[in-house]
């Protein structure tokens, strides 16, 4: 890491407790308590929840990142785009109006909502939004919004199945359980028998929560 790099690391742990391992993190980005940057890593212009963790060569740009989610190695979140309306995609050919379409084009903000995993080399595009719980496999892009508690994989990313009983993944997603403090879904989370189904342990994980 960098000099630059190391004093950015110490002030976003001053003021956002966090922990960043990457040079390039912006201050005009906000991380959660307890988020988690490593090296190669990029956040540009994003918001990120409690215990965030962004792994190696990860890209995050102008995004907004619920808590508790999982970026995988290499994985993008709202990546830049081109102008395809332009006789050419390259920004070093625009004039100055086609220039600004595509910074306001790059400004859409992509969302992810709580306890969301993207894969290892997944791609989010710009815009969409990933909703709480969902899953998307490595390699997969995400051209369409995906509903919460979905698993989706693929080019384009399509639906694979849902990750608990439907009944259960609206329990789950109307409890709002990510919007209590980390202490009392960590306490919840104990409250569970190893050999019990994933839909067991999730009804188990709501009754603890109470």
């Amino acid at each position: 890491m960098s000099l630059s790099g190391w004093l950015r690391a110490v002030l976003l742990r001053v003021r956002d407790g966090a922990r960043v391992e990457a040079d390039l993190v912006d201050l005009a980005s906000k991380l959660g308590r307890g988020s988690v940057i490593r090296p190669g890593a990029v956040v540009a212009r994003s918001t990120l929840g409690e215990g965030v963790y962004v792994n190696h060569g990860a890209l995050v740009l102008s995004s907004d990142v619920g808590p508790y989610c999982s970026l995988g190695p290499s994985c993008q979140v709202g990546p830049n785009e081109h102008l395809l309306t332009e006789p050419s995609t390259s920004a070093y050919l625009y004039a100055a109006a086609a220039a600004e379409e595509m910074r306001r084009l790059n400004a859409v903000r992509t969302t992810l909502g709580a306890d969301v995993w993207i894969g290892s080399a997944a791609i989010v595009l710009k815009g969409r939004t990933v909703g709480v719980g969902a899953v998307v496999a490595a390699g997969a892009v995400v051209t369409r919004d995906v509903e919460p508690y979905t698993i989706v994989a693929g080019v384009p990313a399509k639906p694979v199945r849902t990750r608990f009983d439907p009944a259960l993944c609206r329990q789950l997603l109307e409890s709002g359980w990510w919007r209590g403090s980390s202490g009392e879904v960590r306490r919840a989370m104990a409250v569970r028998n190893r050999d019990a189904t994933p839909d067991e342990k999730a009804r188990a994980f709501l009754d603890a929560l109470g």
